[in-house]
């Protein structure tokens, strides 16, 4: 096991000190944090809402990824969609940290239909402690700086579909950065598709079925997901990701305010023995919009 643990370092270590390409963070709870990979998701609701989440992947390794989420936003009668996503993760004794501002503008359709673009402006800044690291033989610790970081700005575009049950959502994330002109922090741009549809099974019963698509210069990652939920209260859900993880969902809401849900992934790849797989948990709350009268509208609405 530690000499596992050595050679993930190492391949780290290396990836770090000369590729230094960042993917952007995993999070299963994706139905729940639109906003996080698409801005176009600030126009959605006249309501202010705001979610928390936290993720910690691959448990029983240390110094495993660890992620938090923090998404707010709110359509503002005659200003748009605005919003602020913050991203944080840690990985090992490197650091990430991610600040957007987002503003988004909805066309209605018609009553039921709408069609929203969205952009998202902030920085990113990566962080590595050298002096942490562990080195199987002592003289192999070359000269490298204690500590490094870099803070880039950076910028993500969205686009979305809502056709009464329907959703379709189109981003990027990371539009100017470049692999090439980076020495230290590269991040390749990130491509995104994401589609719902929900279902009435019933007067009690409506089940969301999902997929999500995940594109980068270094991965293609797809996963379908299906929540089932009841009385607008309760969920349960599965979803699957290709080639890596299964994940089970619960949930819960509220006084039709608040909403928890916890994820757990069940690995399936080559880590699955060593890891006891991946916790996520969401906190969502929604609050009266700034021009609304009246409580704010269902979660499922």
């Amino acid at each position: 096991m530690n000499k596992f643990l050595f050679s993930l370092s190492v391949i780290s270590l290396f990836t770090i000190g000369f590729v230094f390409s960042q993917n952007d963070m995993q999070s299963s709870q994706f139905t729940f944090n639109e906003l996080s990979f698409n801005p176009a998701n600030a126009a959605s609701t006249p309501n202010i809402v705001v979610s928390l989440s936290a993720r910690e992947q691959w448990a029983g390794f240390k110094e495993a990824p660890s992620t938090q989420f923090l998404n707010a936003y709110t359509n503002i009668d005659g200003i748009g969609g605005i919003g602020l996503s913050v991203i944080n993760d840690k990985l090992g004794y490197e650091k990430s940290l991610g600040v957007h501002v987002v503003y988004a503008r909805k066309f209605p359709l018609s009553d039921k239909n709408s069609f929203s673009l969205g952009a998202g402006l902030g920085f990113m800044n990566k962080s590595i402690d050298y002096d942490k690291l562990v080195f199987e033989q002592g003289n192999d610790q070359t000269a490298l700086a204690s500590q490094k970081s870099e803070l880039k700005s950076d910028f993500s575009f969205g686009a979305s579909l809502d056709l009464a049950a329907f959703h379709f959502s189109l981003s990027s994330t990371h539009l100017t950065q470049s692999l090439n002109k980076s020495t230290f922090y590269k991040t390749p741009r990130h491509y995104y598709i994401f589609t719902k549809y929900t279902i009435k099974a019933s007067d009690r019963i409506d089940v969301a079925p999902s997929v999500f698509v995940k594109s980068s210069e270094f991965i293609n990652q797809y996963e379908v997901n299906t929540n089932v939920f009841l009385d607008k209260k309760y969920w349960l859900g599965v979803s699957y990701r290709f080639d890596e993880s299964a994940v089970a969902l619960v949930g819960f809401t509220i006084n039709n305010q608040f909403q928890v849900g916890y994820s757990y992934d069940f690995n399936l790849g080559p880590i699955k023995t060593y890891s006891n797989g991946s916790h996520e948990i969401m906190v969502l709350a929604k609050f009266k919009g700034f021009k609304q009268k009246s409580a704010p509208k269902s979660f499922f609405n």
